[in-house]
């Protein structure tokens, strides 16, 4: 892969994260992180609370401009929409609070990522790979919210 394909990778600074900043930088593309305390490994790191694009009405033109920043000079291939967070505990325990933070992050803002990067994708014939976890089928006690 060309040094001038970009890829974007939210929650990079996890586990699963880290390893896909690795992988993607080692097959050549542009690694942007997207975290909210940065990223490590990655050619250039945005640091960003993904919640935020529930609630915040400018938050999508903020991540709008700080990626075509980081794209500057390189073609938008692949959106990784990686980013998670966990609020757990039994359904009676779990705070309205909570659950919404965790679908703030890990539904709306995959989907609000989608809308930023759709028409550089199209463009671009790249591809958006949206992560899931083993919990939206098969889970555990208290994963209620994530699940």
């Amino acid at each position: 892969m060309s040094a001038d394909a970009g890829v974007l990778v939210t929650g990079s600074a996890g586990g699963v994260g880290q390893a896909l900043v690795r992988a993607f930088s080692e097959a050549g593309y542009f690694v942007i992180g997207l975290d909210r305390g940065g990223t490590l490994g990655a050619d250039y790191s945005i640091e960003f609370d993904l919640g935020r694009l529930a609630w915040d009405h400018g938050a999508f033109d903020v991540l709008t401009d700080a990626l075509a920043v980081a794209l500057e000079g390189k073609v938008f291939k692949v959106l990784v929409n990686n980013a998670a967070i966990q609020a757990l505990g039994p359904v009676e325990d779990l705070s309205v609070t909570d659950f919404r933070a965790t679908m703030d992050v890990n539904l709306v803002a995959a989907f609000a990522l989608v809308k930023v990067a759709l028409p550089h994708l199209e463009t671009s014939g790249g591809a958006i790979l949206n992560m899931g976890s083993i919990h939206g089928r098969l889970t555990k006690p208290n994963f209620s919210a994530y699940a």
